[in-house]
């Protein structure tokens, strides 16, 4: 991880381009960008490890970010590759808990960090910006709880019933008779 270092005006006009930040007035934007850091990741460098503690919000400002969940056997899952000004780290801001999966900078990747201590500040100094972050972090929350029902729904009707199972394991266990006698 690098820190980035832009002019504030500039940095500024790029986060007036995040949709969910638009609507912050630009002493607001500028107080944001001073509050966080502009970091780049190389490829495959890691900015969250997944049953760590992360305490920091990133807003992806340029690249593209891999998120990768542990599965059953040490399996690694791809969950999603996030893109455009995406968002990772939400619940990051509210309490201190064990990251669900890992994020890694799937390219060269700039991100916009925000400590939870830097964001209780800002949203401090900031009570209607801090309105309009939590309720986008609201808002993100319920839709990844949405998907992920989704999801588990999907892969629960997928199971098979059990007495599918029964008979297909049926049809493939020996009986007593052999393929030789079935030849007779």
């Amino acid at each position: 991880m690098n820190i980035v270092e832009i002019p504030l005006p500039l940095l500024r006009n790029e986060l007036s381009a995040v949709s969910f930040l638009s609507c912050l007035t630009e002493d607001e934007l500028e107080a944001l960008a001073q509050f966080s850091q502009l970091c780049a990741f190389d490829e495959g460098e890691v900015l969250i490890a997944e049953g760590t503690i992360n305490a920091n919000f990133y807003i992806l400002m340029s690249g593209s970010l891999d998120v990768v969940k542990q599965g059953k056997w040490n399996k690694q899952v791809h969950v999603a590759t996030l893109r455009d000004h995406a968002s990772v780290g939400e619940s990051a801001l509210l309490e201190d808990e064990l990251s669900t999966a890992s994020v890694s900078a799937a390219e060269d990747t700039v991100v916009l960090i925000l400590s939870r201590s830097q964001f209780k500040k800002y949203i401090n100094a900031y009570p209607k910006a801090g309105l309009v972050m939590m309720t986008y972090i609201v808002f993100s929350l319920l839709q990844k709880l949405r998907s992920a029902n989704e999801e588990l729904a999907d892969e629960r009707s997928m199971e098979f019933a059990q007495e599918y199972l029964t008979a297909m394991v049926d049809m493939f266990q020996e009986d007593g008779n052999s393929e030789s006698d079935d030849n007779q």
